[in-house]
């Protein structure tokens, strides 16, 4: 019988995989000058092997400075699988939604 505890795989390669697939799509991108092609080709791949990936989690991608998310941020859950992230820096908690699948501020 298996040990409940011990894991049955390496969710952490299976993570850098991902990261792998990413890499690879914005690869075919180089030297056109296509910045946004590239950022587009490479969230589709990620997204794409990302859902492959059997776990149960929140993942947050993002760009420093561009995104939402400038500063470092807190994630907690609560019973009903809901996620607050709060933005360290601006005092912001948003809400995703696991059931519906939205980021809404609160």
């Amino acid at each position: 019988m298996p040990n409940p505890q011990q894991p049955d795989r390496n969710l952490a390669m299976e993570l850098a995989r991902v990261t792998e697939s990413a890499a690879l799509a914005a690869a075919r991108w180089v030297g056109r000058g296509d910045k946004n092609g590239a950022d587009g080709a490479a969230v589709h791949a990620m997204r794409t092997v990302l859902s492959t990936v059997s776990m149960d989690g929140l993942v947050v991608i993002g760009e420093g400075e561009k995104d939402v998310f400038r500063t470092p941020i807190a994630i907690t859950c609560d019973d009903d699988d809901n996620f607050y992230i709060t933005d360290a820096g601006e005092g912001v908690v948003y809400r995703y939604s696991n059931r519906d699948k939205t980021l809404q501020p609160l």
